[in-house]
């Protein structure tokens, strides 16, 4: 077993460093939808290892992940295309209407940590804690490991 894990986790770390992030520079929407496909396998393999979840473990987590992930993604694509904040000249605004953005910035907020929360209850009844707390430390570490491949590609350019 200890062999098996091993041989898994050398499988994840080359997969996680062998696969470049080429394309970042690239343009379309199927561009897009291919580096997110790829940063997605990316995260799942990175979470994967640093949990170091056991084959029963992933069986039972990865599905409440998944559907967490979903619930979120679709929160967020609600609120930004009722918000548009990116989108809007904040200096155009009533104070009306720049205080039911602000408003609705809380209510997103408020729908996101309770997410959070029924997920956290869902992780807990399905891993022992401290892998659920290595998951919010992988969550974060992978978002910083982004952050950084993208970086040093731009630096490239």
């Amino acid at each position: 077993m200890k062999t098996h894990k091993n041989i898994l986790s050398l499988f994840i770390a080359i997969f996680i460093i062998a696969i470049p992030f080429y394309g970042f520079a690239q343009k379309g929407e199927s561009n897009k939808q291919e580096r997110k496909k790829m940063i997605e396998s990316q995260k799942i393999a990175f979470i994967t290892q640093k949990m170091d979840l056991t084959p029963k473990e992933a069986q039972k987590f990865w599905p409440y992940y998944n559907e967490y992930k979903a619930n979120k993604d679709s929160l967020m694509s609600l609120f930004h295309k009722e918000c548009m904040c990116g989108k809007k000249d904040f200096s155009q605004l009533s104070d009306k209407q720049a205080g039911e953005l602000a408003d609705m910035q809380i209510i997103h907020a408020q729908q996101m940590l309770d997410l959070r929360k029924k997920y956290h209850q869902k992780f807990k009844s399905v891993l022992p804690a401290k892998k659920v707390l290595k998951l919010y430390n992988a969550e974060k570490e992978f978002r910083k490991y982004l952050l950084k491949q993208i970086r040093e590609h731009r630096k490239k350019k």
